[in-house]
């Protein structure tokens, strides 16, 4: 079994790089049928072989097995045969591995491994069972899909959670191969079953290939409908699955329509602990899921907590990488329109950086010009939190940020279009005096673009 994992892995490394191995599918394929891993198999090759042998370090695997037969101990004979499993699982993951490459450009060869899953799904061994049912969704070839059905029934109902699971998923794969078989199998029924499961990650991955099959599904949402049943046990889950499973969760959460605003109110605290998670895509998740159940609440009191509870997590998500951080602004633009009083009191942490990528600086922008009110105009246009270095970020972001910020200071108590001219002189513009020459010029033309945005105000009047 050794020279046959050798062989084997040589094949698969001039696959990777690009060498054409397909004749040899069918050799590859006969690999697949490895020694089984019972006892009897053990006791023959521990009569086969002499203690001498057993112990050479060029047969680790049989030497180690044999040994491990040869003990008394009972944990002895369990590691003799884990050994056994770990050599086998190996080998079949490197044979799933060249069937799935070649399997679409040699379909009357794939039928051959047909077999090999069925057998494979009944094996005593969950991992190799749930080796097999991955392996048998990633095949995207028609002719065999019919002769998988049966086999991913049984492993839907499997004893183990880890086959159920890996199950849920394949099932969402074959849909998108033949959709009409799935739905005349039962498979959708049998996965809406699995939302009802003891596990959580089994719950978590049920979900998830529901929500992948409603997108692809002509019928949609009626794929996926979650009813009161169906949301305490995603509830439940949700503290206990991994956290892309949680993400997963939140996201079909944020689908459902609660009946009323207790009802959203209840699921908004049980979703509230998800923002405080490492992961930022479960913090936007679960952000995502309060803001759309926000609009049924009407209290400002009951409001005002959730503020405040959801303003640190998004301010948080600002310190990570650039990436992170151009995904996180984008979102806060859309909740800014939504919802500003979220984050009106952290306009500061949107100033722009010396550093930033201009991406960032960008989102930035926009956002600060989004929450720039009467009561904080004064933080924007301070020297002491503004100085040369930011106007020139800004300058460099923007041709004109005057301009763009002009709009925002026509305010209540502004006087109109002389006070936002004012403003814009004293404050936002930098000094016509600067040693900076490129600043200075610019200065010239957003003071003069601002004047032109005042007269056209005042005319508008």
């Amino acid at each position: 079994m050794e020279k046959k994992k050798d062989a084997v892995k040589k094949v698969i490394a001039a696959m990777t790089v690009g060498k054409d191995v397909s004749m040899l599918f069918t050799d590859v394929v006969n690999c697949i049928q490895t020694v089984s891993t019972s006892w009897s198999w053990v006791e023959a090759m521990d009569a086969k072989l002499t203690p001498v042998e057993s112990s050479k370090a060029d047969r680790p695997a049989a030497g180690q097995i044999c040994a491990g037969v040869r003990a008394q101990s009972h944990r002895a004979r369990c590691t003799a045969l884990w050994l056994l499993a770990q050599v086998n699982i190996e080998l079949k993951k490197l044979v799933y591995l060249y069937l799935i490459n070649y399997a679409k450009s040699q379909p009357d060869l794939a039928i051959l491994a047909v077999n090999t899953f069925v057998k494979d799904t009944q094996d005593q061994n969950p991992l190799i069972r749930a080796l097999a049912v991955r392996t048998m969704g990633c095949i995207r070839v028609d002719k065999i899909v019919e002769y998988l059905c049966e086999p991913l029934r049984k492993c839907l109902k499997d004893e183990d959670p880890y086959v159920r699971k890996t199950a849920a998923v394949c099932v969402a794969k074959l849909y998108d191969i033949n959709g009409e078989l799935v739905e005349d199998q039962g498979f959708l029924d049998m996965v809406y079953d699995l939302l009802g499961d003891s596990n959580p990650m089994v719950v978590s991955n049920a979900v998830a290939a529901l929500a992948e099959i409603a997108e692809t599904s002509e019928a949609g949402r009626k794929v996926f409908q979650i009813n009161t049943s169906t949301l305490q046990k995603m509830l439940a889950a949700l503290n206990e699955c991994t956290e892309w499973g949680q993400v997963f969760i939140l996201d079909s959460l944020a689908l459902y329509n609660p009946s009323d605003a207790r009802e959203a109110e209840a699921i908004i605290e049980r979703v509230t602990p998800r923002l405080q998670h490492a992961n930022s895509a479960v913090v936007l998740s679960a952000v995502k899921v309060m803001i759309r159940y926000m609009d049924l609440i009407t209290s400002q009191e009951a409001l005002k907590p959730l503020y405040k509870k959801m303003a640190p997590p998004l301010v948080t998500l600002l310190s990570s990488e650039p990436e992170i951080q151009y995904v996180a602004l984008r979102n806060i633009n859309l909740i800014v329109q939504k919802r500003a009083k979220i984050l009106e009191h952290e306009i500061k942490v949107f100033f722009c950086k010396y550093n930033d990528p201009i991406y960032v600086k960008m989102e930035k922008l926009e956002i600060m010009i989004k929450l720039t009110q009467e009561r904080n105009i004064e933080q924007v246009r301070s020297p002491r939190t503004r100085s040369r270095r930011d106007w020139s970020v800004m300058r460099d972001t923007s041709p004109h940020p005057c301009l763009l910020l002009a709009p925002r200071l026509t305010l209540p108590g502004a006087d109109g279009a002389q006070g936002v001219c004012d403003r814009g002189r004293r404050g936002l513009c930098p000094p016509v005096c600067a040693r900076d020459w490129p600043l200075r010029n610019q200065a010239r033309e957003d003071r003069r673009a601002l004047h032109q945005c005042a007269a056209r105000s005042h005319s508008d009047q």
